[in-house]
């Protein structure tokens, strides 16, 4: 009995669990990719309310708080990076006339 217990151990530890979290994400892209939106909206709330179902006093202030941090932090970092990628596409801009040798005055340019 004990030896077909290991044996069952083992062969679960040696599944291909890369290849099973690959088809996981694969059935769940495809799922949301044919119901649309309001499917992944519905499976955020069902896991949301599955959640709260192991932990009902999940989210606590402080965990609300954090979460805020975070967020505000995230959206802080997301805009550097879209004034740092419209800075390069204007410094792309200003050397391409600049080497086309069409540079004009500053109200000539479309930038």
């Amino acid at each position: 009995m004990a030896s077909m217990l290991t044996r069952g151990i083992r062969a679960f530890m040696a599944r291909d669990w890369q290849r099973a979290r690959d088809a996981k994400d694969a059935y769940w892209a495809e799922r949301v990719r044919r119901l649309g939106t309001l499917e992944a909206l519905r499976i955020a709330d069902e896991l949301r309310r599955l959640a709260l179902l192991q932990h009902p006093d999940w989210p606590d202030a402080t965990s609300r708080r954090d979460d805020l941090r975070h967020h505000v932090r995230m959206t802080e970092l997301f805009a550097r990076v879209d004034a740092a990628r419209r800075g390069l596409r204007f410094s792309r801009r200003c050397s391409q006339s600049s080497t086309a040798g069409d540079v004009g005055t500053s109200s000539e340019r479309k930038w």
